[in-house]
């Protein structure tokens, strides 16, 4: 019997199957930038999601490519001899690419993210399956990237943006609004 202690104080949740032997694919082409100051408390809820665009502390941006990736763990040396590093957060990162190059998009909306400005968390739109959801980042989050423009005509321009932040909890996943994606 491995003794051991959890200063987690918690008991370990149910996993559930996918009914059907369902498995979910990427594919997520629209998200919602929020500001820091965005007042959504239901993600679920497309009223308020509405509201916070058209109030303009959130942005919806359509025909992209936005993936999440593998998170990388931030530990520190246990303070109990002969124990393994403890997990104290995770490191968050995730990848987008926007193929809609023009003046605006060049000149304006991509410096107005770029240029070192704190997003309040993004909502991301899982269209890619039968059951519509949105997966949510609700931390502040920091971005680098730009337009990439090949020295070929063999691809395409196109925006690319690395986006990180730090979180010990997954994005929570939740249904997809009601009138906000398309």
């Amino acid at each position: 019997m491995s003794r051991c202690i959890d200063y987690n104080c918690s008991d370990l949740a149910d996993h559930l199957m996918n009914d059907c032997a369902e498995e979910l694919t990427g594919g997520q082409d629209q998200a919602i930038l929020l500001d820091c100051d965005h007042t959504i408390t239901d993600f679920s809820n497309g009223t308020q999601i509405n509201a916070a665009i058209t109030a303009g502390t959130a942005v919806l941006v359509k025909n992209i490519k936005v993936g999440l990736d593998l998170p990388s763990a931030i530990e520190l040396d246990s303070n109990i001899a002969n124990r393994s590093p403890k997990l104290v957060n995770y490191d968050r990162t995730g990848t987008w690419i926007d193929g809609n190059v023009n003046n605006n998009n060049v000149n304006t909306f991509y410096p107005s993210w770029l240029q070192g400005r704190t997003l309040g968390g993004m909502i991301i739109y899982e269209n890619g399956n039968d059951t519509k959801a949105v997966t949510v980042i609700d931390a502040p989050i920091q971005a680098t990237g730009g337009r990439i423009i090949p020295a070929d005509n063999n691809e395409f321009q196109r925006f690319e943006v690395a986006f990180k932040w730090k979180s010990k909890t997954d994005p929570k996943r939740y249904s997809a609004p009601t009138g906000v994606f398309s």
